[in-house]
């Protein structure tokens, strides 16, 4: 089997930003803002970034660290989705420029209507964010619930609002505000001591927040054309595909093998594939029988991951009939952990569309 690189992301930032959530839920309009707000559509737009002349980048800051410290951030960020796509020399420079910040118990980190100048990673302890006037759903549509609401149980405290997120180790937040330049959409208060790195708005918005944007925006396109997905929130898409990679298959290329233990789960963006299962006849002979077919917008490898169980078949590229169409493979895909953090609302959803299908049996789904 080929080993593939992830696939090159498309350049969808230099189409502007109207395909981004116009106003974030919960979150009261400015004095300046409110006669724009009522009656009509609101708009949340991006800050540029103004290069000196010459075309220079802006001096990052830089603070000095030890090898200590730049194993310990590293650590912290190795599983956050802004920090997956840098090159090295973006590294060096992301690195450069975090801060360490230390917290005790009950402080407040960011509080919601503030205007926002750091993006945080967790690095130790853990957080909770509020919401006050909290709105589940967006009922106009065009807006996005933050942050979704991940706990069983949501409750008020101490003037917040409402409990809507906890944060831990290698959490991140505060992303919205120096994204979409609005004010801090949620409260965020430290329950234990912390230890945060603090990241500053003008590296966040050089560095990562293009590579952000267009991976969003990408991804976003793709997942609300995918039925499974139409339900969510814009937000609630955008978080899994902060989660999302994407690999090209040539034809006869194995996806998924048979027996293997589930690590992915994956999305047809284009192109064909079958599930296919070695099964043992009654003359003794291995037979590998079709089993099921996937085309664009069909998803695969789930069951192994809800019921963690080893592949019940593998999953081939098959191509097209049609000579005339792709006949690679490209799909988007998702690793255990983040399919476990993010997809968690879709799991029932997902037994059943696996369980209504009367294509093929469950115990050959992948």
């Amino acid at each position: 089997m080929t080993v593939h690189a992830p696939y090159p992301f498309v350049s969808a930032f230099q189409q502007g930003l109207s395909g981004l959530p116009t106003r974030i839920a919960g979150v009261p309009p400015s004095p300046s803002q409110a006669g724009f707000v009522q009656g009509r559509r609101g708009s949340v737009s991006a800050e540029s970034i103004s290069l000196p002349p010459g075309g220079q980048k802006p001096i990052l800051p830089f603070y000095e660290k030890t090898p200590e410290q730049l194993k310990r951030i590293k650590d912290s960020i190795s599983k956050a989705w802004l920090f997956k796509d840098l090159d090295p020399e973006q590294e060096v420079s992301v690195y450069g420029a975090f801060k360490e910040v230390h917290t005790k118990a009950g402080e407040v980190i960011i509080k919601q209507g503030d205007a926002g100048n750091l993006f945080y990673v967790v690095e130790s302890g853990n957080l909770e964010i509020f919401i006050s006037s909290f709105d589940e759903r967006d009922e106009q549509g065009d807006g996005e619930a933050y942050p979704p609401n991940t706990t069983e149980e949501v409750y008020s405290r101490d003037g917040y609002g409402k409990l809507v997120q906890k944060v831990g180790p290698s959490g991140s937040f505060g992303e919205l505000a120096l994204m979409y330049n609005v004010t801090r959409a949620a409260t965020v208060v430290s329950i234990t001591p912390c230890i945060l790195w603090a990241l500053d708005r003008i590296t966040f918005r050089t560095i990562l927040m293009d590579t952000a944007f267009r991976k969003r925006r990408m991804y976003d396109q793709f997942l609300s054309t995918v039925p499974i997905f139409r339900s969510l929130s814009q937000y609630e898409r955008y978080k899994i595909a902060d989660c999302l990679d994407t690999f090209v298959f040539q034809k006869g290329d194995i996806v998924i093998r048979q027996g293997d233990i589930g690590d992915r789960f994956y999305i047809v963006e284009m192109g064909n594939a079958a599930a296919v299962k070695d099964v043992v006849g009654e003359d003794g002979r291995t037979e590998r029988r079709t089993v099921k077919l996937y085309k664009k917008g069909d998803f695969f490898g789930e069951l192994a991951l809800l019921r963690n169980e080893p592949r019940a078949a593998s999953v081939v590229a098959t191509g097209s009939p049609d000579a005339r169409l792709y006949q690679g493979l490209r799909v988007v895909s998702m690793p255990r952990d983040a399919f476990d953090r993010v997809m968690g609302p879709l799991a029932d959803d997902l037994r059943r569309q696996v369980y209504s299908d009367s294509s093929v049996a469950p115990e050959v789904i992948v």
